[in-house]
């Protein structure tokens, strides 16, 4: 379990602000820029963790939790 964050804590798990741009770090550790405000930021965070509710299957069902 990592630690708390002791700066910028009402940001997103995985958001990081850096040089005034707001940036995502996925799983592999690639980082990827959601932008200069912090609309932009939640329009391309949701864009980025959308996944479909039509979904069915257990599996699917787990995985939007985890998001």
């Amino acid at each position: 379990m990592g630690r708390r964050r002791a700066h910028n804590k009402h940001l997103p798990r995985r958001v990081y602000l850096k040089h005034s741009r707001y940036w995502y770090v996925d799983r592999a550790n690639k980082w990827h820029d959601l932008g200069c405000t912090a609309s932009e930021m939640y329009r391309e965070l949701a864009k980025r963790a959308e996944i479909s509710a039509s979904s069915s299957t257990l599996n699917a069902v787990f995985d939007r939790y985890l998001v």
